[in-house]
């Protein structure tokens, strides 16, 4: 995630999380937000659950109106729904996703790897290669994620 906001908690904490050794960690640094900072973040937890709600809204008209052959996530009320991944058949995945894309439709491929080495993990790799993420944001209404259901599902037919 780029940004002024999130550099300090990516070097300071995501950063050392990733790395191979836990020798490399070493203190942590404590973070000083600037008061702008502070700002911004107590508006965004403030308006979580608002956001948490139109996710949900959204998946919702997702788990009804998309073509059978695109396995859904399980949608709970507890779920945030930061994506909406729909698995795409072996295959059929980088097509529907041109296509998604070439109608305005904001979808990714994000995490389509695996860090195993090939052959190690084959579920994984079969997932990785399948998954399609959805736009589910809270600034999409529900007319907006129907829309956008309907271009998959008329995407999904030409595949």
């Amino acid at each position: 995630i780029p940004g002024r906001l999130y550099d300090p908690l990516r070097a300071s904490v995501l950063d050392p999380i990733a790395r191979s050794e836990s020798d490399d960690v070493g203190e942590a640094t404590p973070i000083h937000p600037s008061e702008w900072t502070r700002a911004l973040l107590a508006t965004q937890v403030s308006d979580l659950e608002r956001r948490r709600a139109q996710r949900q809204r959204n998946a919702a008209i997702y788990d009804e109106a998309l073509p059978t052959g695109l396995h859904r996530p399980p949608t709970q009320e507890t779920v945030c729904l930061f994506r909406y991944p729909v698995l795409v058949p072996y295959g059929e995945r980088d097509a529907l996703c041109r296509r998604l894309r070439q109608q305005g439709v904001g979808c990714s491929t994000m995490y389509a790897y695996t860090v195993s080495p090939d052959g190690v993990c084959p579920t994984a790799e079969r997932l990785a290669a399948e998954v399609l993420n959805l736009p589910i944001h809270a600034s999409l209404d529900t007319d907006d994620v129907a829309s956008i259901a309907d271009t998959v599902t008329n995407c999904w037919s030409s595949v």
